[in-house]
């Protein structure tokens, strides 16, 4: 019984630190879009030690990294700003800008496993919807590496990776290849077939007409 109690408390304890942890990641938020510098910078003091302390639980942890990678800091202006990339270091809860130009469109993709890295994905915006566009005229895409924030230019097909869904590409049983299908709206047809995730290369093995559909719908 006393070995349950013992049990029973900590699991209380928990619970209340992932309560805190919300409840400053809302307040951070608040501060953020209300534009108050000093409470900003307060609660993500606090929110990047929470990220950092392994005696957390993993999913306060989680929240914290979450409420950290979603807000854009007052300092930054506004989402409608071109946007930047940033790692963020578990063990300290630091944040690195990556060494790389803002632009409208700039996201982490996917982490690649077969690299040891994470694609990036750095466009201009398209509508014109944000004043003078700023990025490259043709999207890029870059490797970059976690641990020490260097960057590659990578080229290839990356449609597949582009596709949104709640979960990865089918594997075909061979090394990095994976099924993919890449819609035409304009030819008003689906190219299906392998996806090499290490060469980023796409080869057709058959075309469907009049129909749509990405991967994941496959």
């Amino acid at each position: 019984m006393a070995h349950s109690g013992a049990v029973d408390k900590q699991h209380r304890h928990s619970g209340q630190q992932r309560s805190s942890t919300l409840a400053i990641s809302l307040l951070y938020q608040h501060a953020v879009e209300t534009g108050d510098t000093t409470a900003e910078d307060k609660f993500r003091n606090q929110l990047q030690t929470i990220a950092a302390d392994k005696n957390f639980p993993g999913r306060a942890r989680d929240t914290a990294i979450d409420a950290l990678s979603t807000t854009k800091w007052s300092s930054d202006s506004s989402w409608g700003q071109p946007n930047y990339v940033v790692r963020f270091n578990l063990e300290t809860g630091r944040e690195f800008r990556v060494n790389l130009e803002p632009a409208d469109d700039f996201n982490p993709i996917v982490f690649l496993p077969s690299h040891g890295k994470v694609l990036l994905r750095r466009a201009k915006d398209q509508d014109g919807l944000n004043g003078k566009p700023v990025g490259p005229d043709r999207p890029e895409y870059y490797l970059l590496t976690p641990d020490t924030g260097e960057t590659r230019l990578v080229s290839g097909e990356f449609a597949p990776l582009l596709q949104e869904g709640n979960r990865f590409l089918q594997a075909t049983g061979k090394t990095d290849e994976f099924w993919a299908a890449i819609p035409d709206e304009v030819k008003d047809q689906t190219q299906v077939g392998r996806y090499n995730l290490k060469t980023f290369s796409f080869s057709a093995t058959l075309t469907i007409p009049h129909l749509t559909f990405d991967s994941m719908s496959m």
